[in-house]
């Protein structure tokens, strides 16, 4: 995390000590292609069989769900 935030502090949007180039942005997609295949070997299949793996789906369904609400409310304030 600390990676991603020195990145931030360093990159074109705060301190512009670096700049975008064609190389810059390949490395960042390999990196991001990197961080979910960390993620993703992580999950624990029997957790998602379990109670707990139900509570998530619910979580994640009505997160969501709220998101895509919010979102067309906001579009359709915005016309």
């Amino acid at each position: 995390i600390w990676l991603l935030i020195f990145g931030v502090i360093i990159g074109p949007q705060v301190l512009k000590f670096s700049h975008m180039t064609e190389g810059v942005e390949i490395l960042r997609e390999i990196g991001m292609g990197f961080l979910f295949l960390l993620a993703g070997l992580e999950i624990n299949t029997n957790d998602l069989k379990s109670k707990q793996g139900k509570n998530a789906l619910i979580t994640w369904l009505l997160g969501f769900s709220f998101a895509i609400l919010l979102g067309l409310i906001i579009t359709k304030g915005a016309l």
